[in-house]
């Protein structure tokens, strides 16, 4: 199934990115924020009564939604990091029939996305095989258990899932994604013992051999551990995941189901 290009102001399509700390912050800042909207999003759903009974089994699987394209070296890298399902449907479309507008509010959290290098893209990777799309999964699955479907959205419930369950599972994956990428060997630089006779020589040679291809992230491996540790050390809690900023964000997607 094709993604769904959605557009979006945040987001022009046409500015590369190079591998700048406020650009790695940007993308992770987006993304605390993007989990609480998401969370609150579920718990709109299920207190509007569009969940139905025994169909809310959190999962996820590959973006579906995206809000423009990238390049092959500076791809568009999604701040959520996973699409996340119930029995087997994305989030907007429990919303469609209800409220069109409804449904566009849940897909942006969604679809947006920053122009990263390849470079960074690649240690999204890693953190999203790492735990990420797990911690998101089970924090839904969290709100869609303790949600009372048709009830007022319990605000304070969602912010616990949010900063007891998810964020620390970000952190979580971060760790293990770190340990992957550390142990991922750079082909350019050569294998060998401090104290074999022929270091100098080996390094000689394959300083003179050695490529860097910009499409091969794990020619910067380094690199990637490097935004590794940074974006774990921007990962807190953001503010939009207090409790007066989920009310009024619920709230609002709640004024979008009741006008439609």
């Amino acid at each position: 199934m094709p993604r769904e290009m959605i557009g979006g102001p945040q987001n022009p399509r046409f500015i590369l990115a190079g591998f700048q700390i406020h650009e790695i912050e940007a993308h992770i800042t987006g993304r605390n924020e993007a989990a609480a909207q998401v969370l609150t999003g579920v718990a709109v759903l299920k207190a509007l009564g569009l969940v139905p009974p025994g169909q809310d089994r959190a999962g996820q699987r590959g973006a579906a939604y995206q809000d423009s394209q990238g390049t092959p070296l500076h791809p568009r890298a999604h701040r959520f990091p996973c699409n996340p399902t119930i029995a087997g449907r994305s989030l907007p479309e429990f919303a469609h029939s209800r409220s069109p507008m409804l449904a566009q509010a849940l897909k942006r959290p969604l679809a947006i996305t920053d122009l990263l290098p390849l470079v960074a893209n690649y240690a999204d990777g890693l953190f999203e095989a790492s735990g990420a799309c797990d911690a998101a999964v089970a924090s839904i699955q969290k709100v869609l258990d303790q949600q009372p479907s048709g009830q007022p959205v319990n605000v304070q419930m969602v912010r616990d899932v949010l900063t007891q369950d998810l964020y620390p599972g970000f952190l979580r994956a971060y760790d293990e994604a770190l340990s992957k990428a550390k142990e991922k060997p750079n082909p350019n630089v050569p294998q060998f013992h401090i104290t074999d006779p022929n270091l100098v020589d080996t390094l000689n040679r394959r300083s003179m051999t050695m490529e860097y291809a910009p499409n091969r992230p794990k020619h910067n491996i380094e690199g990637v551990v490097d935004i590794l540790l940074m974006e774990k050390g921007m990962t807190a809690v953001p503010a939009n995941a207090a409790p007066g900023a989920i009310q009024a964000y619920a709230s609002q997607l709640l004024g979008m189901a009741a006008h439609s």
